[in-house]
């Protein structure tokens, strides 16, 4: 099913207002994964990594790009691991399980990431 511009405008406004992906979709009238394409195709997160990556002609820039999504999980985890408004610790397997989704990986893969950060420290 084809969406109207303004109907995705509308869904990048509420995700830019930290609604949830399942609250937007139900807003909108769509399914979860509809919203998820559009946040990576559009590249809404504004993390400066394309939806649609180029074919990288060498091992390096791959590299590069992994390395930029690894520290962009990580920054996220420590800013989501603490609720400075109410000064509580989250639980980290909620914390996990969001990135998880939000990035479209395994839950695995984000502990992989923040023990070898934990690690570099």
């Amino acid at each position: 099913m084809a969406y109207s511009k303004e109907t995705k405008q509308h869904a990048k406004q509420l995700f830019e207002q930290g609604k949830p992906i399942a609250v937007i979709a139900s807003r909108i009238g769509c399914d979860e994964k509809t919203v998820r394409n559009w946040i990576s195709k559009y590249n809404w997160r504004g993390d400066g990594i394309p939806a649609e990556h180029p074919t990288i002609p060498n091992r390096s820039e791959a590299t590069a790009l992994v390395r930029k999504k690894h520290q962009y999980i990580w920054e996220q985890y420590e800013k989501l691991i603490w609720d400075s408004e109410h000064q509580v610790r989250r639980n980290k397997r909620d914390v996990i399980q969001k990135l998880a989704n939000e990035f479209f990986v395994r839950p695995v893969t984000v502990r992989k990431i923040i023990a070898k950060k934990q690690a570099q420290r």
